[in-house]
């Protein structure tokens, strides 16, 4: 909850700044991009835009991404965003210098089926942490998940509202297989060994509340846990109460085996095998019925 110093290093273009509803937006574009030297000061302004347009989003949402209560009117940080790196450029590197690491670093940030037009919810999950870890952060590691997770909610959000329906789909597809590949190494809530969990497996769980129940009752869930907790630091219990206020039940159930438990959640089936009485249609000719 506090705002570190910004120390930038290297052969920079005149920052590309925005306001937006009081907020400044700096994008910061090397002039030498990944070393190729093919990059302009114009490379930057997408994600400065897209940096404002998820910036109102999450205020509609959220509220201004400035503390309220004791320490209202203070801003939660500086938005710096740049420009997202040539992926191509990094495999080739990869395979060149490194065996193939940054290779694995591409599938691993971005999933199977990567989709170019998909960065954009990078800048957007970045700049939601003006709120996910900068209005309401975690009071320790077992419960950062939600900061994380959180942000790649709203970011999912941020693509749905301007209609990237290709962003949409690739994050959807991204949590599902990623996330159930390593649900065996161990829960959302405390990822030692599969850290990608809190932007896999933690948002799929999450989205899971929105057909469950309703998108607006997950939306509330998040808009009160903003509310409530507003500049504290948090943990899992703490979302544990607000999820029991905004859906009206105990979910113990959902974070149990969803949020902190171990390995792939099971499903079980009841059948009942009682059949319907068979009752004659009123009017209906001889032998025709409906079931009741």
């Amino acid at each position: 909850m506090m705002n570190f110093p910004t120390i930038i290093v290297g052969k920079y273009y005149k920052p590309i700044v925005q306001e937006t509803d009081g907020v400044r937006i700096t994008g910061y574009q090397t002039s030498t991009g990944m070393g190729d030297g093919l990059l302009d000061q114009s490379g930057m302004q997408p994600q400065v835009i897209q940096a404002a347009d998820s910036m109102r989003l999450y205020t509609k949402l959220y509220g201004s991404p400035t503390l309220q209560g004791p320490q209202a009117g203070r801003h939660t940080g500086p938005v710096h965003v740049g420009p997202v790196p040539d992926l191509d450029h990094l495999r080739r590197r990869g395979r060149d210098d490194e065996g193939g690491r940054a290779d694995d670093l591409g599938r691993e940030m971005f999933g199977p089926g990567f989709d170019p037009m998909w960065v954009r919810a990078v800048t957007a999950h970045e700049n939601a942490h003006q709120w996910w870890g900068g209005r309401v952060s975690s009071i320790n590691f077992g419960s950062y998940w939600f900061v994380e997770t959180f942000s790649e909610i709203s970011a999912h959000w941020y693509l749905e509202a301007i209609k990237d329906d290709i962003g949409v789909r690739s994050s959807l597809n991204y949590w599902r297989t990623s996330g159930m590949a390593r649900d065996r190494l161990g829960p959302v809530a405390q990822p030692i060994r599969a850290p990608m969990l809190y932007y896999t497996k933690g948002p799929f769980v999450v989205n899971m509340l929105r057909h469950y129940y309703s998108p607006d009752k997950l939306l509330s869930f998040l808009r009160t846990t903003m509310q409530t907790y507003d500049g504290d630091l948090i943990g899992t219990a703490d979302l544990r109460m607000v999820a029991n206020k905004v859906f009206g039940e105990n979910m113990d159930w959902w974070f149990d085996q969803y949020v902190e438990g171990v390995g792939i959640p099971e499903v079980a089936y009841k059948f009942n095998d009682a059949t319907p009485p068979r009752t004659a249609r009123v009017g209906s000719s001889p032998g025709a019925s409906s079931r009741s």
